[in-house]
């Protein structure tokens, strides 16, 4: 298993911009897009709000499980894939905001 954790904590610039996650953003949860160890909706979920979790990779999940676990908060998971064509697997969820910090998106290549 790949080692997903980070010891710095969330990324500088939603750090930076936390302010702008105001209590009306509370009616919906926020969405970690790619989330990989899920340190940013971590920050989110330690600020109160509710946040998902969804990324692609189980592992990197397994490993958001643990870091969310370890600050003591609760977050939802999601294992999804945004990249197959005509599905979406969010469409039944809505959301306050997203945050997506390094979706990388590999286009097929024939």
């Amino acid at each position: 298993m790949a080692d997903f954790r980070r010891e710095s904590g969330p990324d500088e610039l939603l750090t930076q911009y936390s302010y702008l996650f105001s209590d009306d953003l509370k009616d919906y949860p926020v969405l970690d897009l790619a989330c990989g160890d899920g340190h940013n909706g971590i920050f989110l979920a330690s600020k109160g709000f509710s946040v998902v979790l969804a990324d692609r990779s189980e592992e990197a999940l397994s490993q958001a499980r643990l870091n969310a676990r370890a600050a003591g908060v609760t977050v939802q998971f999601r294992q999804v894939d945004l990249e197959q064509e005509g599905v979406n697997p969010l469409e039944d969820l809505s959301f306050s905001a997203v945050l997506v910090f390094r979706y990388l998106h590999r286009p097929l290549i024939p």
